[in-house]
């Protein structure tokens, strides 16, 4: 969980320099990551109980907190990418096509 709260708070930090690096900063689209955010960390609970109720050894949770933890590094990699940071062309790459896959053109 703390790799998590630690994937979560460099997401937001990296979005927050990415909206600063392109004058894009807008408290509205903040405060809907922000929720975004905690309905992440309710379905997480929500995993915990299911597990609890079920007595599956925290599998559940955990597929859930990975899930996640997958899906905010590849957010924090969109941030630096679309920053004009440099970037691995491999992951790049990987990136372009995960978004592709969403039906999500990369953001410059």
């Amino acid at each position: 969980m703390t790799t998590l709260v630690t994937i979560v708070v460099l997401d937001m930090v990296s979005g927050f320099s990415r909206a600063a690096i392109q004058q894009r900063l807008s408290s509205k689209e903040s405060w809907a990551g922000i929720g975004k955010k905690v309905m992440m960390f309710v379905v997480i609970c929500l995993a915990a109980q299911v597990d609890r109720l079920l007595d599956a050894n925290n599998v559940i949770r955990n597929a859930t907190v990975i899930f996640y933890c997958v899906s905010e590094s590849l957010s924090v990699l969109e941030n630096v990418v679309a920053a004009g940071m440099p970037v691995p062309d491999v992951i790049r790459d990987a990136l372009a096509q995960l978004l592709e896959r969403k039906g999500k053109p990369p953001k410059e």
